[in-house]
């Protein structure tokens, strides 16, 4: 991806060494800041995490600055692991992370992710990835350039996506295994920019998708989805794809503009799969 080349601006950058002492913090409400002079690896914002969240027995809230120019990892761990539940990460002045966050597998609920730039390259394909019951998630703002996954979310529910733009070589938003999931207003780029796979009751709304082959996937068994309004573009093969196990959902208002050359289609749909779902409204 294009895109993902300002990653080897990275390898030109003089990494400066880890000052911990140099982090703002304010114990009493539970922040730290951190830029780019106080960081070599993912490891130094962990520890700005247990900092901020006194391991996890206090909200905290942890602000990336820019105003040092981009973050830039020395070290090996290039994964912000979430672990603590009431967690902010908040980037201010364009900050710039060459990695991803990782959610463990360890309860960790009510996290927001907010005005952040994401570069995933070369060593760690995905961006943001979570697997298991991870409540109450709001990614935010963000920036987020991946080779593979910009975002996958699987076996949760009630995330809030909103606003972000995520370009991936791959899929830039994978929900597998999820309910109750908003993916809202955002630009999503990708092979297919949208996968809704074995999930029920998400809503895909007002987002302008560029897809490579599809716009919007719903696969495997997805049901009670509402796909609404979005824009999509560039895509050679459909604007939305329903797989013939798809049941209830509601794909309603959404405009397709297939690639230059393509005979794409506006909804790929089975007749079977159209008479157990409501789609209609969308054009051409």
């Amino acid at each position: 991806m294009k895109s993902l080349s300002i990653l080897t601006v990275f390898c030109l950058l003089v990494a400066v060494p880890l000052n911990l002492a140099s982090a703002a913090s304010d114990s009493s409400a539970g922040k730290v800041i951190l830029t780019a002079d106080d960081v070599t690896s993912a490891v130094d914002i962990e520890a700005a995490i247990h900092q901020a969240t006194v391991y996890g027995t206090r909200p905290g809230t942890i602000i990336l600055d820019g105003r040092r120019g981009p973050f830039v990892y020395t070290g090996e761990d290039r994964t912000i692991n979430i672990f603590y539940s009431n967690l902010s990460l908040i980037g201010v002045n364009g900050a710039i992370i060459p990695g991803g966050v990782f959610f463990d597998g360890v309860i960790a609920d009510n996290i927001l992710i907010e005005n952040m730039v994401f570069f995933c390259g070369v060593g760690f394909d995905d961006c943001i990835t979570s697997w298991g019951e991870h409540h109450s998630v709001s990614l935010h703002g963000n920036l987020i350039l991946a080779r593979n996954f910009g975002i996958q979310v699987a076996q949760t529910q009630g995330w809030k996506i909103t606003d972000n733009t995520v370009q991936a070589e791959g899929v830039a938003v994978h929900l597998l295994e999820v309910s109750d999931v908003t993916v809202m207003n955002n630009h999503l780029s990708g092979f297919i920019p949208l996968q809704i796979e074995a999930s029920g009751n998400c809503k895909a709304i007002q987002n302008a998708i560029q897809g490579g082959w599809q716009g919007v996937l719903l696969a495997r068994e997805s049901w009670g989805n509402k796909v609404i309004a979005n824009s999509i573009m560039g895509v050679q093969a459909s604007g939305i794809s329903l797989e013939p196990d798809t049941v209830g959902n509601k794909v309603h208002g959404n405009k397709v503009l297939c690639a230059v050359g393509s005979d794409c289609l506006t909804v790929d749909i089975s007749p079977q799969a159209l008479a157990v779902n409501d789609v209609s409204g969308n054009l051409p």
